[in-house]
């Protein structure tokens, strides 16, 4: 990985300067993995990582600046002036125990080195140095280097396939997460899983179970914060992926669809609206209390209860548990209210942090409700003080004519306020009047 923040110098610039002292030192060294892959998808790669034949302590010994951050797996960062770059010693991998990482390696050569990695998109190595073979351009992308292919990769990316290298269902045992990683790149690049491959994914559907929720939701995330993230949930629900991702969350759901319209739709770069959206696509949003298992408590709306499950199944933080919660609530109110609410919980509800959302949603799957509630926005916001006044009054001034604290203090303050958002009151000696007498 290589970042650029200090320097002209580009991160490709500064990868292929280490390619290049490697390679005078007498070592093989080559762009490897996803710079290589996007590259060729005529993608600018974020991240540039080199492999080497170069061990650990050699590459400390050429650069001035390194960090180890796994060197017992031949990874060093190779750093100068705010750069840095993950230069990685080929390797062959020991078993997964853990089914995350190898308990061990060995170092080896290229051909060994790209045996070992997940998918063969990923498996590709260029040596910038070297001349380009215009031959092997792929869809008007002309290498900017030599290609080094030992798993027919670049034949898949050429016929836009997505294939597992070597035997599937071993690569997806020894990292669970790469199932998902399948979804992921298979959706970005509208590559077609090599059946073989889609088999082996969902005979592991179910193993999901052995990753961390964390990483899930970290999965997830980068597949929904994508152009192409209805593709991926459609990749996802076509492999028997949307239980074992959602936690079990999909077993209340009455439809088992996979396309996803409304996700497709929405515009959004909030993890907890897109997820909302997709909820709602699966018909999970709008379930009665009574298909609930376990039951609700009295108190927790349906989408509460849903939101929460998915909160534990994808690791959200609060803000995402809130924004998706506050997306799926105030859409079935917009549906189910809105019409019939006076002035004052209307600009209540246009009021909170999630109405924007939630109203976009409302507008993809029901256009004529959408336009009445944008005629009402616009007709509510040339009311006297728009639809979010500051408030003539507050607690201080409940305070001033000794008002006492209490349960009864908000509902006051609330009540004022209906009555200045409906246009009862429209200045602050009405409000405060308004105090007194209720304050009696």
């Amino acid at each position: 990985m290589s970042r650029n923040t200090t320097t002209s110098q580009t991160p490709r610039e500064f990868a292929l300067s280490i390619v290049r002292t490697l390679q005078d030192a007498g070592h093989v060294a080559y762009f490897a993995g996803g710079c290589v892959r996007d590259e060729l998808f005529g993608l600018v790669p974020k991240d540039f990582d080199v492999a080497t034949d170069a061990a650990p302590n050699r590459i400390a010994a050429l650069f001035p600046s390194t960090q180890e951050v796994g060197a017992r797996f031949g990874v060093m960062i190779v750093k100068s002036r705010g750069q840095m770059t993950e230069v990685a010693t080929f390797r062959a991998d020991g078993p997964y125990s853990d089914r995350r990482r190898p308990d061990a390696v060995t170092f080896s050569n290229p051909q060994i080195d790209a045996t070992r990695r997940d998918f063969t998109i990923n498996a590709l190595f260029l040596d910038p140095l070297a001349p380009a073979n215009p031959s092997l351009s792929i869809g008007g992308v002309t290498p900017q280097g030599k290609l080094i292919d030992f798993v027919n990769g670049v034949d898949d990316i050429r016929n836009k396939i997505l294939r597992a290298v070597g035997d599937a269902d071993a690569r997806f045992k020894e990292d669970d997460l790469r199932i998902l990683r399948a979804i992921r790149f298979a959706a970005r690049f509208g590559l077609a899983v090599d059946p073989s491959t889609s088999q082996a994914i969902q005979r592991h559907a179910g193993e999901l179970s052995g990753i961390s929720r964390e990483r899930i939701g970290e999965e997830l995330r980068k597949m929904f914060l994508n152009k192409h993230r209805a593709n991926a949930a459609t990749l996802l629900a076509t492999h028997g992926l949307i239980g074992p991702t959602l936690g079990g969350v999909m077993d209340l759901a009455r439809h088992n669809r996979q396309d996803f319209p409304l996700l497709a739709t929405i515009d959004s770069s909030s993890f907890g609206v897109l997820l909302a959206a997709m909820l709602t696509d699966l018909g999970l949003s709008v379930l009665p209390r009574d298909m609930l298992a376990p039951k609700p408590r009295q108190d927790q709306s349906p989408q509460s209860f849903v939101a929460n499950r998915i909160r534990t199944a994808l690791a959200l933080s609060n803000e995402e548990l809130q924004c998706l919660l506050g997306t799926l609530e105030g859409a079935a109110a917009i549906e189910a209210a809105w019409a019939n609410l006076p002035i004052a919980p209307r600009k209540r509800l246009a009021q909170t942090s999630w109405f924007a959302d939630a109203l976009a949603m409302v507008r993809a799957q029901n256009p004529a409700l959408g336009a009445a509630v944008d005629v009402d926005l616009a007709e509510l916001t040339s009311t006297p003080g728009g639809i979010a006044p500051p408030h003539f009054v507050t607690g201080d001034d409940l305070n001033s004519v000794g008002f006492p604290a209490g349960p009864r203090f908000k509902q006051v303050l609330d009540k004022i306020y209906d009555a200045q958002l409906s246009g009862e009151i429209t200045t602050r000696t009405e409000a405060l009047e308004l105090v007194r007498r209720l304050c009696v």
